[in-house]
């Protein structure tokens, strides 16, 4: 129990420096998990020298053309059965 002014002093300065601690431990187990999901990351340490960034970045590209293009693909056999049954 704090019983004066000079106790609750001593206890607040006490408190910021945990607090400072805590804070400080925090933010580098944050960078910590931040790397550790970083794109690639995993490839690299499996041995697999190729998965450069730019690889990560190409293997992006082609999976959104193929998946837009299955889309596309979907879409216009969805149109072209409509138009069918309408003629």
């Amino acid at each position: 129990m704090i019983n004066n002014i000079q106790e609750l002093k001593a206890e607040k300065k006490r408190l910021q420096k945990k607090r400072a601690k805590l804070e400080e431990k925090l933010s580098g187990e944050w960078v910590s998990i931040k790397e550790t999901f970083k794109p690639g990351k995993g490839l690299k340490k499996k041995g697999m020298p190729f998965a450069s960034s730019s690889t990560i970045r190409e293997l992006a590209k082609t999976s959104m053309r193929y998946g837009i293009s299955l889309l596309a693909r979907k879409i216009s056999d969805k149109a072209s059965d409509k138009l069918t049954k309408l003629l």
